[in-house]
């Protein structure tokens, strides 16, 4: 019935001859891992089996495909479909089965462990390199019947050797039997048509470059022994909508997720130590996303123009928010930075929708324009402890109001609140006048700069200083 194990914590199931129907959002988001719909339903729901992201396989044993229903197998990776081999070309033209139509395979007891299983955009056999990888294959036969590929190798197949399917322009889909361990770098770069693949729970390792340019990949799955994602693995895999990361995951590598624009949250594992530089950089659809608590870095863009990230925790235990980290984020209207952090780098936070910001105390030096273009930025706590407010860090934060100066700051770079047309009154209370790079506290405005009483006088004496004179109070 309707809803009738959705979101529970069942992990299998048996579905007895004789049932007729699966009711809408009957299985929704359960995380079971394999499925056999039995001959005798002859209706599915909508959702039935939506966000079963665990499963590894579903068997649908009916010769007439069952009457279906809108996403009912959505989110649910890649996982193959297999139904009567006598009924593949009816399951890939019904209403709602076309939608899988490249996950439907011809039902097999077990795939072999020296077969590749695939699918091409024109029903053609695709012709793998395999002169340029290593270890070397021998390729026995390769055959397109009843729209399913089969490539055929003398040997079981442990190891996806380098670029196998670079560029193979019609590939659509692709099926990896159990025994494989390794898939080398470059394996699937430029497959243009890819949608989806899939990887047996015996894979490692995921080479870097592999689904680069792959634009139209839409579903593919990271088995649970992969412990790092290599360098560029899916950038540029513009239609990924998500990915499930495995639980053991200790590395992402760099840009190795650059320009998924489809994404629009990840959750990233606890195990996770190590995120290098860009992994998410360009990600125009990512929302929401949560740092694990294991690293001590944001590295450099690894957040640049994702425009639609509105939420993001960065935790305790982080010390370094690298350069351009959260470059243009402009839905990025809040977060804390925690009292672990102790350098800002160039340009973090530049041209972000942040309309609060606290530097805490733990942090001596905000970069070259760190916050620089946050048009948005209306409150400023700079707390006791910071000592270099870089060049341009807050250029254009026309919206910024009071500025206090905390006593610890001892330098104050080049043009750093130029364009800060909001600002009414600046107070300084370092008892020795900062040094001023050029332009440092430049308004066409002219707003009071409030100093120490007892120190009015060296502040009106102070080298650099002179240009400011008239509006020392």
């Amino acid at each position: 019935k309707n809803e009738a194990f959705a979101y529970s914590s069942i992990c299998g199931v048996d579905l007895n001859r004789g049932l007729q129907t699966i009711e809408m959002y009957a299985f929704y988001a359960c995380p079971i891992t394999n499925v056999t719909v039995p001959e005798t339903v002859s209706q599915i729901g909508q959702k039935a089996f939506m966000g079963c992201s665990l499963l590894e396989s579903i068997s649908v044993l009916c010769v007439i495909p069952p009457k279906g229903a809108k996403e009912m197998f959505d989110k649910t990776g890649s996982c193959p479909i297999y139904v009567p081999a006598q009924s593949v070309a009816a399951y890939k033209t019904a209403q709602y089965w076309s939608d899988y139509a490249d996950r439907i395979f011809p039902m097999e007891e077990l795939q072999p462990r020296n077969e590749i299983w695939y699918t091409s955009t024109d029903g053609q056999i695709v012709q793998p390199d395999l002169s340029i990888g290593k270890p070397a294959l021998t390729l026995l036969s390769n055959t397109y019947e009843n729209g399913k590929g089969v490539l055929v190798f003398e040997e079981d197949l442990e190891t996806i050797p380098f670029g196998v399917f670079s560029s193979c322009k019609t590939l659509e889909s692709v099926v990896f039997p159990e025994g494989v361990v390794t898939v080398k770098n470059a394996v699937f770069e430029y497959c243009e048509n890819l949608v989806s693949v899939r990887f047996p729970s015996t894979v490692t390792h995921l080479g870097g470059y592999l689904f680069h340019d792959c634009f139209n990949l839409k579903s593919v799955n990271i088995p649970e022994g992969v412990t790092k994602i290599e360098e560029a693995t899916f950038a540029q895999c513009y239609k990924l909508p998500s990915v499930s990361l495995p639980g053991g995951l200790i590395e992402i590598g760099h840009s190795a997720f650059y320009n998924c624009w489809a994404f629009e949250s990840i959750r990233i594992p606890e195990t996770v130590t190590t995120i290098k530089d860009g992994a998410f950089g360009e990600c125009r659809g990512l929302k929401t996303v949560t740092i694990p608590s294991g690293g001590t870095e944001i590295a450099p863009s690894l957040f640049s123009n994702c425009d639609s990230l509105t939420e993001v925790v960065i935790p305790e235990g982080v010390t370094v928010i690298g350069n351009q980290a959260f470059w243009y984020c402009r839905a990025l209207k809040s977060t804390r930075i925690p009292s672990t952090v102790s350098s800002l780098g160039e340009s973090a936070f530049i041209g972000s929708g942040l309309e609060s910001v606290t530097v805490p105390g733990s942090v001596s030096e905000i970069g070259k324009e760190c916050f620089a273009r946050c048009g948005s930025l209306s409150s400023l706590v700079l707390e006791e402890g910071l000592q270099i407010i870089g060049e341009n860090a807050f250029e254009g934060c026309s919206s910024l109001g009071k500025v206090i100066i905390p006593p610890s700051v001892r330098e104050i770079g080049a043009m750093a609140f130029i364009y800060c047309d909001g600002i009414d009154a600046m107070y300084l209370m370092p008892v020795r006048p900062p040094i001023l790079g050029d332009g440092a506290l430049f308004s066409e405005y002219g707003y009071p700069l409030f100093v120490p009483m007892e120190f009015y006088q060296d502040y009106m004496e102070a080298e650099g200083w002179e240009d400011y004179r008239e509006r020392i109070q």
